[in-house]
């Protein structure tokens, strides 16, 4: 997923149409998955029918190495772990992705560049300490981009929380389903090509803040 997409797709009304009957009806304790994702992602859905999954590639030390759009989710019903820990797990994902994406965003940096999703999950959601933070720093500045600037996108990506969405159990005629959980990464679902949006089953933005950016971003 690139933020150019923003530029380039227009919305689609009847994407959009579901989009909001599923924040009217919320994520249910009773959905078979559960996803923690962003802002951008879900307007990303909206101009294209489908939540782009896996948009780089995981790091090499993992085991299961995902194709561009492959989804990761929790999965309901478990038994190593209790519902409200995989919504937790889901809420804790979507706020890092949510800060991450707002920082790439801001700088009008490619959102599918395994090093600047890298610099920016790190910095956005300080995770790194100084010395990596100056080379992080270091290497953005290679991409044009000014230390105020860096400092503006940190500011904004903090009251970033994300959106948690709820995932059909359609998806399981539809695609393969991958058991991750000795990675501690839940469940994958192999899409390819990104989770088609009629698989979403209710929506729920995690702060104020991430709903207010979406309202931003569909009306530009």
């Amino acid at each position: 997923m690139s933020n150019s997409h923003f530029e380039r797709e227009p919305i689609r009304p009847n994407v959009l149409s579901h989009v909001g009957h599923e924040v009217i009806r919320g994520v249910a304790v009773e959905e078979y998955g559960f996803h923690g994702t962003s802002v951008y992602t879900l307007v990303h859905m909206i101009r294209t029918g489908v939540i782009p999954g896996q948009t780089t590639p995981k790091r090499a030390e993992l085991a299961f190495q995902p194709e561009p759009g492959d989804l990761y989710f929790w999965k309901n019903g478990e038994q190593v772990r209790g519902l409200s820990d995989m919504i937790r797990q889901s809420q804790q994902y979507a706020r890092v992705i949510a800060k991450t994406h707002r920082f790439l965003a801001e700088l009008n940096l490619p959102f599918d560049n395994e090093d600047n999703e890298y610099a920016a999950m790190e910095l956005a959601n300080k995770l790194c300490d100084e010395d990596e933070g100056k080379e992080l720093i270091d290497y953005l500045h290679t991409q044009g981009v000014t230390e105020r600037h860096i400092e503006q996108a940190i500011a904004l990506s903090q009251p970033m929380s994300g959106v948690l969405v709820g995932i059909s159990s359609e998806v399981e005629a539809a695609f393969s389903i991958i058991d991750c959980n000795k990675l501690d990464d839940g469940w994958k679902i192999e899409t390819k090509q990104g989770l088609p949006y009629r698989f979403i089953r209710g929506i729920q933005f995690l702060s104020n803040a991430d709903k207010a950016l979406f309202n931003t971003l569909i009306s530009l």
